[in-house]
């Protein structure tokens, strides 16, 4: 009898932690079901790699730019479930994202004090199809193997710098920042057609990043389809969460 009940409370201890898994299980797919996640490449996760990676000359360089805050970038992952919740409440008309009674202002300000950039004058323009012809893309895109640029292959290039090579680190990052900050990407692709702009006499910090940004939050969230599984959020993702 000893025997049995021993077997019996094993088994019973066994049966109870199988329906507790169980439990658990049908409970995040009901959480799931509650609240999708977002699909999204605008993830920060190469960027934080790349500045772990960088040098003391290389984040001298960053800051030079006007992008020195960055460098303490320390969220490398945003939750998809997350990131649904916070675009689903983003209202583009009054760029604000609604949480009940209370808003969150969504504005060339709020960047500047989240993530410290340039706010200069000069509008930051991907939209010229010409500039891929342009000397200085030719020789950035000379540098890398692939015809199809990724956010790892810029991490690679970025910890491989050479002192004498610091121009070309400068347009690594900013692609590098865009791909992951920024957006207007496909399929998590560097967007290179605005590196024309920087072959001229206008330093980092002349061109309009807040603004760029904001630009950005606007164009993806009215090109993002909330009940469409397939609909890709192609924006400023982590701004708009740690916003």
């Amino acid at each position: 009898m000893d025997d049995l009940f021993k077997y019996k409370t094993r088994h019973s201890k066994k049966e109870d932690k199988r329906k507790k898994i169980e439990i658990c299980k049908a409970s995040k797919r009901e959480k799931n079901q509650r609240l999708p996640g977002i699909r999204t490449h605008t993830s920060p996760n190469k960027l934080c790699e790349a500045i772990k990676k960088m040098t003391t000359t290389q984040r001298n360089i960053v800051r030079r730019m006007g992008f020195g805050k960055i460098l303490k970038l320390k969220v490398d992952e945003i939750k998809s479930v997350l990131g649904h919740f916070v675009v689903d409440r983003l209202d583009t008309k009054n760029m604000v994202i609604r949480l009940g009674e209370q808003t969150i202002k969504v504005d060339k300000d709020s960047v500047r004090k989240l993530l410290g950039l340039p706010c200069g004058g000069i509008r930051v323009n991907i939209d010229n199809k010409e500039a891929c012809k342009h000397p200085l893309i030719s020789r950035w895109r000379g540098r890398l193997s692939r015809s199809i640029i990724s956010c790892k292959d810029l991490v690679d290039k970025i910890s491989e710098y050479e002192d004498e090579d610091e121009e070309m680190f400068q347009l690594d990052f900013v692609m590098l920042f865009i791909s992951t900050m920024v957006g207007y990407t496909m399929n998590g692709i560097a967007m290179y057609t605005l590196l024309y702009m920087f072959d001229m006499d206008h330093a980092f910090k002349e061109h309009g990043w807040c603004q760029f940004i904001i630009n950005a939050v606007k164009v993806c969230k009215n090109h993002w389809r909330r009940c469409d599984k397939n609909s890709w959020f192609r924006g400023p993702l982590t701004f708009l969460v740690l916003a």
